[in-house]
């Protein structure tokens, strides 16, 4: 679900408008440079951190089968969600939501897919999960969506550190 549609729509995503203005990147620097490193480990802790989330509250409210199956949607969700912040280093609020369309058509039959996994009874029981009600799919989709923001925050600091760096 969140590997196949969303990493091909990424393909066609268009160059960043602004990709004229940067600096050439040093031949000796490696894919990982300049703190790639560190904010893919934060995304990646963010986002176990609300699976992790997900399974507790589903443990302490619902029980175990319905913590596992809330942990399983975050963690797919989350990580459609995610797939917009990581289509620029700019704000995703100034590139737009819509402007990759096919981004958009491949989150929305992901997340189909993902909602049929877990609605679907023939499906459920391939995969172990159980139907969610309004409140649990409220707290999956809460957790779920928590990505962007942290993302967006991410990016706003990146941008006052790049603004003050000169001083």
């Amino acid at each position: 679900v969140t590997d196949s549609l969303p990493a091909i729509s990424l393909g066609a995503e268009g160059a960043d408008e602004a990709i004229m203005e940067r600096p050439p990147i040093a031949r000796e620097k490696g894919i990982f440079s300049d703190g790639l490193a560190l904010q893919m480990l934060i995304e990646g802790v963010g986002i176990g951190a609300l699976a992790l989330n997900a399974y507790l509250i589903g443990s302490r409210f619902y029980g175990l089968p319905m913590a596992r199956t809330m942990t399983f949607s975050v963690l797919s969700l989350s990580q459609l969600f995610h797939v917009f912040n990581v289509r620029s280093e700019r704000s995703l609020f100034h590139i737009g939501w819509f402007s990759n369309r096919r981004l958009v058509l491949a989150f929305i039959i992901c997340l189909a897919l993902q909602v049929s996994v877990v609605s679907i009874p023939s499906l459920a029981t391939v995969f172990q999960v159980q139907s969610m009600n309004a409140a649990q799919w409220g707290i999956v989709m809460g957790l779920s969506f928590a990505p962007i923001p942290m993302a967006e925050l991410q990016k706003w600091v990146n941008r006052k550190k790049e603004q003050g760096g000169g001083e």
